[in-house]
């Protein structure tokens, strides 16, 4: 009697691609940014869609729009994983530090930092732009506007907007148009 589990052979509902899955995680983590969620689950979702965009790179022989490898000397490219994957880490085990507590600094900023190179390496990689995407970009050019500079037609359409915002009209117009 074998004790291994069989594999399901029914067909399955839908199927799930990496495109999907990391627009996937990618969405949700733009959502939960949006309402102020828990920064450890969001750091998680961020995380996985990174983790993903840079094995897929790795495989299609793709490069990322953002790759830390291009910025790190290659003598620290382990010791500068670790550091930057050690909250990753330390949610998904326990194993090795169980009985360890996390230091957290800013964890919200950098999830919504690395958010942002995951968008930007995700629109690179599959070539695609996705309202949730744009809405982040909106974001992020309100968020930070003296640090971000925009690369590509979408950024400089966003850019131009928040720069051209002195001139608009106020937003809560009432029928009339009074104030």
């Amino acid at each position: 009697m074998s004790k291994e589990i069989e594999e399901d052979d029914r067909v399955p509902r839908r199927k799930l691609n990496k495109q999907e899955a990391i627009r996937r995680l990618l969405h949700t983590s733009i959502r939960l940014v949006m309402k102020m969620e828990d920064p450890f689950a969001i750091h998680l979702l961020v995380h996985s869609a990174d983790k993903m965009l840079i094995d897929i790179a790795k495989k299609q022989n793709k490069l990322l729009r953002m790759d830390w490898e291009d910025y790190i000397k290659p003598e620290y490219h382990t010791s500068f994983f670790k550091h930057y994957r050690k909250t990753y880490n330390y949610l998904k085990h326990a194993d090795e530090d169980f009985s360890d507590d996390l230091p957290i600094h800013d964890i919200a900023m950098m999830n919504v930092m690395q958010l942002f190179v995951s968008i930007t390496n995700y629109r690179t990689i599959f070539q695609e732009n996705t309202d949730h995407f744009t809405l982040f970009a909106v974001f992020i050019f309100n968020l930070m506007p003296q640090i971000i500079l925009p690369h590509d037609e979408v950024g400089r359409q966003i850019s131009e907007g928040r720069q051209g915002a002195d001139r608009r009209q106020p937003f809560s117009r009432n029928r009339s148009g009074e104030t």
